[in-house]
């Protein structure tokens, strides 16, 4: 049985996994097409970015993207940082509990992981309905695939 820990790892490697295939698709779009999904890149890129500043305590600031070019390069930043931050996950670290939206009501960094994930699947299924109707599915972005893919 996996590790709370190893769990978590194994969701934000989904994040960026499911990502990387909406991106992957994405690239097969006019430069109209995708500036209409522009906005919804950014969400999730930003969902990513904001959860992260409070993980780590850093600095969030909002990217503006146009171009499936800058998508591409601000989602691989996210993803690194991502990475990074499940390399030094804990016990403890996911344990911790943190008023991230300022309303009194306390969540791990567990169940916030489990939430951007839960997050951007949403917005990714979203994006995956335009691109389908471009000819740029990006295929299968179910856990399952990523688990089977993984080995």
């Amino acid at each position: 049985m996996a590790s709370t820990v190893d769990q978590a790892r194994k969701l934000i490697g989904f994040n960026e996994w499911s990502n990387s295939r909406i991106l992957a698709a994405a690239e097969k779009l006019t430069p109209d097409h995708f500036g209409g999904l522009a906005r919804q890149f950014e969400h999730v890129l930003s969902a990513q970015g904001w959860w992260m500043a409070n993980w780590s305590g850093g600095k969030y600031s909002h990217v503006s993207l146009k171009t499936i070019d800058e998508t591409k390069a601000a989602y691989a930043v996210s993803h690194a940082g991502l990475r990074a931050f499940a390399t030094s996950l804990t016990d403890e670290v996911l344990d911790r509990t943190g008023d991230w939206f300022g309303n009194g009501k306390m969540l791990t960094v567990a169940d916030s992981i489990v939430q951007v994930v839960n997050h951007s699947t949403q917005h990714r299924s979203e994006i995956a309905v335009t691109l389908t109707e471009h000819d740029a599915s990006p295929g299968d972005l179910d856990y399952v695939f990523f688990v089977w893919a993984e080995g």
